[in-house]
């Protein structure tokens, strides 16, 4: 699963806490998640994700799931009120620079790393699971592709009716 070698490099660069805050498409490919706002927020060893009160908890996932209630920092201040200088990871690819300045600005110790790198290549490589995926979507469009050349052979190039008319 593609969390667990997330948390691996997160472990072995010694990083306290990757967040990939919205709308850093990260989130969705990680927690197979779409929502109005969220925030993922992964350690070595768990990961949970922020949703507004508008959105649907998603059920029997592996991510565990909490509505934030006043802003996203202020749990981000409780998971890491332990840690002096903490070292968190962030996805400088989609992160605004004024959501990165609020986080400097509230988080003044702490030591900020970029792992869009390690994102983008984590996305390279496919799992058994969404190689499936891929091939049944690729057969689905084979099927509508053959489908639409019968049909245009049959009308000898003039117009003719599809399902959608």
């Amino acid at each position: 699963m593609k969390l667990l070698e997330l948390q691996a490099t997160l472990k072995q660069q010694e990083i306290d806490l990757l967040l990939l805050i919205h709308p850093d498409f990260n989130i969705n490919y990680l927690a197979g998640v779409q929502s109005s706002f969220s925030i993922l927020q992964i350690t070595q060893t768990s990961s949970t994700i922020l949703l507004s009160a508008l959105d649907n908890l998603p059920l029997g996932h592996k991510i565990q799931t909490k509505v934030y209630k006043k802003t996203y920092k202020d749990d981000i201040k409780e998971q890491l009120k332990s840690v002096d200088s903490p070292k968190i990871a962030i996805n400088k690819s989609a992160i605004s620079v004024k959501q990165f300045e609020s986080l400097e600005k509230e988080f003044p110790t702490t030591k900020w790393i970029d792992l869009s790198k390690e994102l983008e290549e984590l996305r390279l490589t496919k799992t058994e699971n969404e190689l499936k995926i891929m091939f049944k979507a690729a057969k689905i469009v084979d099927s509508a592709l053959a489908n639409f050349t019968k049909a245009y052979k049959r009308s000898n190039g003039k117009e003719f009716e599809t399902e959608l008319d």
